[in-house]
């Protein structure tokens, strides 16, 4: 029928070892935490609490401004890219139009596909901590 050596077995054991003790220590090590900036997006947004003990609900609404720090080019919605220094409402639409082309892999590519966007203008937008891409 099947019969495996002892060498195979000892292999076979590791191979069954190796996930155990891999999960093993993923249980203690903590997930790395997420700033809460990431976590809530920018913009308007509310938070409504309901007591259980009636029906009396608590309505927040809170405005998180947009920092020029926050902004991901390839990622931003034209209100995120008019908060860049420089930006204005052209420049935006003229990212988002070449961004649908794909994305932008550099300083220099955003600068040679994007109207009116010059060394001074990334200068800017390199200051204010504006990112590129993830």
């Amino acid at each position: 029928m099947f019969s495996i050596s002892d060498q195979e077995s000892t292999h076979y054991r590791i191979l069954i070892a190796i996930p155990l003790l891999l999960g093993i220590i993923f249980l203690y090590i903590e997930p790395p935490a997420i700033p809460l900036a990431d976590a809530v997006p920018p913009g308007a947004f509310e938070l409504i609490l309901d007591k259980s003990s009636g029906n009396e609900k608590i309505k927040i609404t809170e405005h998180r401004k947009i920092t020029p720090a926050m902004v991901v080019i390839n990622e931003a919605t034209h209100e995120e890219l008019m908060a860049c220094p420089g930006i204005g409402s052209q420049t935006a639409y003229n990212i988002l139009v070449e961004r649908r082309f794909g994305l932008f892999f550099d300083w220099r590519d955003l600068k040679s596909r994007v109207k009116k966007m010059g060394e001074s203008k990334i200068q800017t937008l390199q200051d204010a901590g504006v990112r590129l891409s993830r």
